[in-house]
């Protein structure tokens, strides 16, 4: 599966090329999709995804949270107050006329921050402007589309992936938790089979699955298993930047899609100049 603005390839896959699917036995409704092109010594793979499902009733009194120095105005101290909520915090929303909420194990709790700070439109705004920083592209794509995909990192301590979107002429944010190491295959406890994919040689394999089906961590464990174990160089390709790759074995380059190229086509290109040169 091709993300949208790729309709247009630098160059055909041959048809000999072999083809590994994973399917989750739970599709839901098919979008247009997002994630992470990588290229490994000829093999593509590529995560596609779903839009956010909708989420459970909040529950009705907020938690309250040990005060952190800055919390009430400084957005990253906010962050790791919320997070401090549980170590099962999956998502952080922000939402005009409500306290900041968290997701904790499928259910949203609102967080009382130390003066009880209910969310204006204004704060909201803030909030947002903060996390897009320099992102232009980001902000332009808010502007005409509506919403936009960034990463967002709170340096030592935390790392996002984050959508921000337009309802009621006001911003609103949901952010969602990356774990700061790369899972392995018995931390996910995937099939031993899919450890087959890291000795293809080439083809195309494609990660698919609704919101939350694991698709960002199966990928993240499939291109550690190549790092740990080929000495290859790895380009991926992710709309926005999520897991944090090390060089190992491998040389591994990450690529943002507004941050480090405009689009996945021209990145697309790049990386099969470098694999197979040419133009």
């Amino acid at each position: 599966m091709v993300p949208s603005d790729c309709d247009d390839l630098p160059f055909t896959l041959p048809k000999w090329l072999p083809l590994e699917t994973l399917v989750s036995p739970i599709l839901g409704k098919q979008e247009s999709p997002v994630g992470l092109w990588a290229t490994i010594s000829g093999r593509f793979l590529s995560k596609a995804g779903c839009r956010r499902s909708s989420v459970d009733t909040p529950v009705k009194d907020p938690i309250p949270v040990a005060a952190v120095p800055g919390c009430a105005r400084s957005t990253p101290a906010l962050l790791l107050a919320m997070l401090q909520v549980s170590k099962h915090v999956s998502d952080l929303i922000f939402s005009p006329a409500s306290y900041p909420h968290v997701e904790v194990s499928g259910k949203l709790v609102p967080v009382k921050i130390p003066e009880s700070w209910v969310l204006t439109a204004e704060d909201t705004r803030r909030i947002a402007e903060e996390l897009m920083g320099g992102n232009k592209e980001a902000a332009n794509a808010l502007q005409l589309q509506g919403s936009c995909d960034i990463s967002y990192s709170v340096p030592g301590a935390a790392r996002f992936r984050v959508n921000i979107f337009l309802q009621r002429g006001s911003h609103a944010i949901v952010m969602r938790a990356i774990p700061r190491g790369i899972p392995s295959f018995d931390d996910l406890k995937l099939p031993p089979q899919l450890a087959e994919i890291a000795a293809l040689k080439s083809g195309l394999v494609l990660v698919t699955g609704p919101t939350g089906s694991g698709k960002s961590s199966t990928m993240a464990a499939i291109l550690d298993r190549i790092n740990e174990t080929h000495a290859y160089h790895i380009i991926t390709i992710e709309d926005p930047l999520e897991f944090m790759h090390r060089h190992k074995k491998s040389i591994i380059h990450q690529r943002e899609l507004h941050s480090d190229t405009p689009s996945f086509a021209l990145a697309l290109r790049a990386a099969h100049r470098d694999r197979f040169g040419g133009s």
